[in-house]
């Protein structure tokens, strides 16, 4: 199973077969089925939604991605590996890029970073010595705590379906333990709620930076009231958040005690009749 883009997906799958696919759309995970050629089975590309887009905001994008990544991994499904595209045509990392650069550090962590490819895209659009300058600065500036964690860095030059299927290739022959990512790890074993990871630290510290820069922007009114006018904004919403996400949290946890004393008795029942079940989950 791979995290992908939809450009990515696109070169792997043409549109023309998307009704093979499942559940596509701009706000939700999309996953998509194809058939690599010289290989038996069927490989899993699946696409987050991004932060910063115009159909949910980056609170309810994350659940999005939280909730089927908890999922996924107490399935006991590990991630092949991941694909990070970047616009080689974006004249710089500031806002969207830079954001959810810092965003996909956030969810993935170090230890799942050499299963990440680094992909730049869209070569055919700038001159070559532009792209080539673009690319250093990224790798000196952008990437470079990805790299010195074993991502790897590579270029969709014609953004062709060969160079895709190079990537595809590349995660089927590799060897090792497939890792979980830093979000998986800690929404399961120490089961912390959404809003007490990494990545949620890191958005609602953007949120607030943001608005900070907006307080310094706004020449309508006194700062004592633009501050209060974006927190009043910002807050109740933050802390309705929060809410949900404990509440949600107990509910899961309560279930899981549940499970356990349903199975139990189950157990017990089956034990005192005489049958023995080759499996209990």
């Amino acid at each position: 199973m791979l995290i992908v883009y939809a450009q990515f997906i696109n070169l792997l799958n043409p549109p023309s077969f998307w009704p093979n696919s499942l559940v596509r759309g701009r706000d939700c995970v999309q996953i998509t089925r194809v058939k690599y050629p010289t290989y038996q089975d069927r490989i899993v590309l699946v696409e987050f939604p991004g932060f910063g887009g115009e159909f949910k905001s980056d609170r309810n994008v994350l659940e999005t991605i939280s909730d089927w990544l908890r999922k996924t991994y107490q399935r006991g499904v590990k991630l092949s590996g991941i694909v990070y595209l970047h616009r080689i045509i974006d004249h710089s990392m500031a806002g969207l890029p830079l954001k959810n650069l810092q965003m996909f550090k956030a969810l993935c962590g170090d230890a799942a970073m050499d299963r990440v490819f680094i992909v730049s895209t869209m070569w055919q659009k700038v001159r070559p010595e532009v792209g080539v300058a673009r690319e250093h600065e990224l790798r000196s500036r952008f990437w470079v705590s990805l790299i010195r964690k074993k991502a790897m860095v590579t270029r969709l030059g014609r953004d062709s379906p060969a160079e895709a299927w190079s990537i595809i290739e590349h995660f089927i022959r590799m060897k090792g333990e497939r890792k979980p990512m830093l979000i998986q790890e800690q929404l399961v074993e120490p089961n912390l709620s959404v809003h007490s990871t990494t990545a949620s630290n890191l958005l609602y510290n953007m949120h607030r930076r943001d608005a900070h820069a907006q307080l310094e922007e706004c020449d309508d009114c006194s700062p004592m009231e633009s501050l209060n006018q974006e927190y009043q904004r910002i807050e109740p919403e933050e802390a309705n958040w929060r809410k949900i996400s404990c509440e949600r949290s107990a509910l899961e946890q309560r279930a899981r005690a549940v499970g356990f004393v349903l199975n139990a008795a189950g157990l017990l029942v089956t034990l005192l009749s005489g049958n023995y079940p080759p499996y209990i989950a």
